[in-house]
């Protein structure tokens, strides 16, 4: 029996095998429990026992693949049994082990798995310390600890792990699994682009194995997670779609599906997709009851079913659904990151229902276990829900209190992030602290409060741009040496997703073929910092406080800085010896229709009328009508700190007493006063007085330029009317003044592709756009930049962040004043304001006043021409422009 049993059990096992691999399981089920039934026929002994054990095994994880923890949980426990009695110390024991602390696992009962992966990893220690099956044991233990907080511990498993994959099999799956671990530690702490880096590797890998296999769809669910953690709904639902769509064809039934069902829900919630997103909630939470009803995984379909709830307006539906969750994290672990969660959603509810001191409660508690875990984001996000819930009470001592521990927690977390692209990209989507803090510094007035909204709003405004320009002698020093090839790809990157956006609008590529190159650039950057020793010293700039900031003003400006509250603007309007914190009657949201009722016309390139004027007048008295009479004598500078949909207002339009407010002061724009503070500077001194460009055929563009080039004694060689991209970057370092005469190219989309059009090669295929990803390693010295292009002062408004793009961009490079337009301007009166400015500056006029005075003269000597806002009010100087 036993010669004729064994070559049969042989086959079997193999093709049951093969079966799991096509992900045809149930067919995979059936044929284990048949032959397991063959291998009892066979005569008692080792062999026989080692079968049983051996199909009990794949019993076990086909039976925890499709979702039947309880019928794995009894598979896995008899093969126990089977092994320890053949011998306790074999690799077959320390499998089995190893399958069990996975069930329980699954099924929420961490302290049984801890204590089986400690069992399993001591066993192959002592059989083989580099064995693949260590690295396993010790990488899902760390998910365990991860799971009951314990962070640091977890890492050191990872690592563990880590040293052993990357010895042995770098390019296994195991390899992958290891790394998709740590990441999933580190997006939980905050570290967005190390987590993506990982989960790319990850994925890489697992495609290249199997781009069908279970591990590849968590891969892509993994991707899906950092994409939402940022923002990108698109990117995380196509993510999340592509991991369902393989574990459907997997295991239908299984956990791992419900997961996917999970993430998707939450983006079509996000979306307003709220049918859709129900029907896959409803998948998830029939599978995960039925699979492990006391998992945490059950616990997020409650969890997410709750959101739903609340969205819907049925706060005491989501607090049934609150507690259920909390119920079945709590009973996994006391204090864990997912009980915090629980805490934080059942306290917004009990809030909405009515019982605020129960929601005061619960989320004190959320807000301590986050800061305990060291998770900055979540502790945010649960911050500024206490401070809201305690505000609404009347506390407000205690509510500012957990609004600023709130807003330290955001910038922790941004600054945990990674590049300053990405810290931007969370940033815009953690504002609400700052804003909500600002309300209530307005709403309690102390004596110092007005101080502080200043503050609040300098630190939650163009800090990665801060940033940015804080780095940027270290990106200097990159361009020489071993890392000019990390330049060189990340410069390589940018062009290739150029190409491939311009592809998918074509219609011959896909949107995750330019998702795909989104990433690899973002991996790319995450390289260049991880690899330059420079980045680990780089130290973030702090804001500037409001005295700091008064300092700086000289006794005949004004500073008005603009930030966004929970329902409408602030405004704080300094001199240098006073300053007054108001509110704007007004929000964020509805400025938005009121600032393009004032410029649409313009931006169409119309004269406008009486509506435009009307509009302008509206925003007049909102937006300078607050401003203390007392800190308006006197003024000849006004340096403005736009925000929102402001930075596309020229305010110098705007009517002030018998005129507008252009005509009594020279108005600068700054994104911040930090950022003008700590970083818009050239690296040296100007060794010429002037560059110029003039590369399309507009009318006049090369007559102006030449004009520019006699007024500031330039001779013909600093003239470059056939000015290619290279030719540019040739030329344009070391010029004091740089003025460029060509069209603009904004790209709202991706704000680095914007540039300004050059000559193009002749029978070259070249981008003949000088890009914003180009322009950054450009050296420009300059102390004024003009770009009398076509809304070359445009681009994407970021929260926190302002316009991001082209300006951006030159100050990075070292530009310290920009001139820009805001929405296209006729030829012959963009070519008489730029030369008499020129003329202005010449004579010694610092940039701001020089661009007021040509607009006033031009005015007054041509008033026909330049009757209408839209022949001047349209350019604008931003940044170091008033000294």
């Amino acid at each position: 029996m036993r010669l004729v049993l064994e070559p049969l059990l042989r086959f079997r096992y193999w093709l049951i095998n093969r079966r799991v691999r096509r992900a045809d399981l149930i067919a995979a089920l059936e044929s284990a429990e048949q032959t397991l039934r063959w291998a009892d026929r066979l005569p008692e002994g080792r062999a026989a026992e080692q079968w049983r054990a051996t199909f009990l095994n794949v019993i076990g994880f086909v039976r925890l693949e499709i979702g039947d923890v309880g019928g794995a949980r009894t598979a896995f426990e008899e093969s126990l049994w089977i092994e320890e009695e053949l011998d306790p110390e074999s690799p077959e024991t320390a499998r089995a082990l190893n399958n069990l602390a996975s069930v329980a696992y699954h099924q929420g009962d961490l302290d049984v798995a801890q204590a089986r992966y400690e069992q399993a990893i001591a066993l192959r220690a002592a059989i083989d310390p580099m064995s693949l099956d260590l690295a396993d044991s010790l990488s899902a233990a760390g998910q365990v600890l991860s799971a009951l907080g314990r962070a640091d511990d977890a890492f050191a498993m990872y690592e563990r792990a880590l040293a052993i994959t990357t010895a042995t099999e770098p390019d296994s799956s195991a390899h992958a699994g290891v790394l998709t671990n740590k990441a999933t530690l580190l997006l939980n702490r905050g570290a967005l682009d190390e987590a993506r880096s990982l989960f790319r590797l990850a994925l890489d890998i697992e495609t290249a194995v199997d781009p069908k296999s279970p591990a590849t769809a968590t891969a892509w669910s993994n991707i899906g997670l950092v994409s939402h953690a940022l923002g990108d709904v698109d990117h995380a639902l196509s993510s999340f779609q592509r991991a369902l769509e393989i574990d459907m064809a997997y295991a239908p039934e299984a956990p791992r599906t419900a997961a996917d069902h999970n993430n998707i829900a939450i983006i079509l919630l996000d979306l307003g997709r709220f049918d859709d997103a129900i029907e896959h909630l409803t998948k998830a939470l029939r599978i995960e009851q039925w699979a492990a009803p006391s998992s945490s995984a059950t616990a997020t379909a409650f969890l997410n079913a709750g959101y739903a709830h609340q969205l819907a307006g049925r706060p005491a539906a989501a607090v049934d659904d609150y507690r259920r969750a909390l119920g079945i994290d709590a009973a996994i672990a006391r204090s864990s990151r997912d009980v915090a969660f629980d805490l934080t959603n059942l306290g917004t509810a009990e809030h909405q229902v009515g019982n605020s001191d129960d929601a005061v409660h619960l989320l004190k508690q959320a807000v301590a276990m986050f800061e305990e875990f060291e998770l900055p984001a979540d502790a945010s996000q649960a911050g500024t829900n206490l401070a809201f819930v305690l505000g609404e009470s009347g506390q407000i001592d205690a509510a500012i209190d957990a609004a600023r521990r709130a807003c330290a927690a955001a910038e922790r977390a941004r600054v945990l992030a990674g590049h300053p692209d990405t810290r931007e990209k969370l940033f815009a989507l953690n504002q609400s602290p700052f804003s909500l803090l600002l309300d209530m510094l307005h709403e309690r007035q102390g004596d110092n409060d007005g101080d502080e909204a200043f503050a609040v709003a300098e630190a939650a405004r163009a800090r990665s741009l801060a940033d940015l320009l804080g780095e940027r002698p270290i990106r200097s020093s990159l361009r020489d040496g071993a890392m000019a090839l990390r330049l060189q790809e990340e410069l390589a990157l940018h062009r290739e997703l150029l190409d491939a956006r311009a592809r998918l609008a074509a219609g011959r590529t896909d949107a995750q073929a330019v998702r795909d190159l989104e990433d690899r650039l973002a991996e790319c950057r995450h390289r260049l910092r991880q690899d330059s020793p420079q980045y680990a010293n780089a130290v973030t700039p702090e804001p500037v406080s409001a005295s700091e900031a008064r300092s700086q003003l000289s006794d005949d400006t004004l500073l008005l800085s603009y930030a966004e509250g929970t329902t409408r603007l602030h405004l704080w309007a300094a001199r240098r010896h006073a300053s007054a914190h108001v509110t704007v009657n007004i929000s964020s949201a509805d400025v938005v229709p009121l600032v393009e009722l004032a410029t649409a016309a313009y931006r169409r390139g119309e004269p406008g009328a009486d509506e435009e004027e009307l509009a302008r007048a509206e925003l007049a008295d909102l937006l300078l009508e607050p401003i203390p009479e007392a800190l308006t004598t006197d003024v000849r500078n006004v340096v403005i700190v736009p925000c929102g949909r402001l930075f596309h207002l020229p305010f110098e339009m705007l009517p002030w007493q018998n005129g507008v407010l252009g005509d009594v002061a020279a108005i600068s724009y700054v994104p911040s006063v930090s950022v003008l503070h700590h970083g818009i500077r050239p690296d040296q001194a100007a060794a010429r007085p002037f560059v110029g460009y003039a590369p399309t055929p507009l009318p006049g563009a090369r007559t102006e330029i030449r004009r520019v080039a006699q007024v500031l004694g330039a001779g013909p060689q600093d003239v470059h009317t056939v000015a290619t991209k290279d030719i540019v970057a040739k030329t344009i370092s070391g010029a004091q003044q740089v003025y460029f005469a060509t069209h603009g190219l904004l790209d709202d989309q991706q704000p680095m592709q914007s540039g300004l059009w050059c000559t193009p090669v002749p029978g070259v295929d070249e981008d003949p756009v000088l890009r914003a990803f180009e322009i950054i390693d450009v050296r420009i010295d300059a102390d004024v930049v003009v770009c009398s292009a076509c809304e070359s002062g445009l681009g994407r408004l970021l929260a926190g962040e302002g316009l991001v793009g082209l300006s951006r961009a030159l100050f990075f490079a070292g530009a310290r004043c920009l001139i820009v337009s805001l929405w296209p301007t006729p030829d012959i009166p963009t070519r008489r304001l730029i030369v008499r400015f020129a003329e202005l500056m010449r004579d010694g006029s610092a940039p701001a006043v020089a661009l007021r005075l040509a607009k006033e003269q031009m005015r007054e000597s041509h008033p026909q021409t330049f009757a209408t806002p839209w022949t001047w009010a349209g350019f604008v100087a931003i940044g170091a422009a008033a000294s």
